[in-house]
């Protein structure tokens, strides 16, 4: 259960993509919904096992979004395809903050609604299944992808979708590889060793 709370943000663009309704409503919905349920759930009471991973899991999901990024920018400026991977980020922030704000603030706030996804991502994907390793970690990112593939080619009018599919697949491979091994890593250190 505790995992599904890391999930608001992937569920706020869903409900977005799919209903129409704003991204910013739909993520801050997901942001209180998911508040509440902790609260219910305990709140800080959750044990240190849970409070371990949830640190592990936002350590490997910075790994894990940084080498998702970089993978995605190798390939597109070395194979040469049209397709910008980033561009998707000011649309997020259009989303969040609104047309009537600067691009530079539309980029910023599309920045961390990434950052926030890749973190959540991979902290749910370590309080359920952290020390099963990089084969699991680039099963769950394909979970994450079937999403992508199935939503963002409607929403983006994505005109080269073998380009953005390749890209996109690659990305999300990398990304469980390295969320999947350095949870792995992280939680199979001992917990007097993790604080701090």
């Amino acid at each position: 259960m505790a995992g599904g709370l890391f999930l608001v943000t992937g569920a706020g663009l869903v409900v977005h993509l799919l209903v129409g309704l704003p991204l910013w409503l739909t993520v801050m919905g997901g942001f209180v919904l998911a508040a509440v349920t902790f609260t219910l759930m305990g709140g800080g009471a959750l044990g240190s096992r849970l409070q371990r991973r949830v640190r592990v899991g936002l350590v490997s999901g910075m790994l894990a979004t940084l080498a998702y990024d970089a993978t995605r920018l190798l390939l597109v400026s070395t194979v040469g395809y049209s397709i910008k991977p980033f561009d998707t980020w000011r649309l997020f922030g259009l989303g969040l903050i609104g047309p009537n704000t600067s691009v530079a603030a539309q980029w910023a706030a599309g920045v961390a609604f990434h950052v926030a996804n890749g973190l959540t991502f991979a902290t749910a994907f370590t309080i359920w299944m952290g020390e099963r390793g990089p084969v699991w970690g680039i099963g769950f990112a394909l979970v994450l992808e079937g999403f992508m593939l199935s939503l963002y080619p409607g929403w983006l009018d994505i005109r080269s979708y073998s380009e953005f599919a390749q890209v996109s697949v690659l990305g999300h491979v990398v990304y469980g590889s390295v969320l999947g091994a350095s949870a792995q890593r992280l939680l199979g250190r001992p917990a007097n060793k993790d604080a701090g």
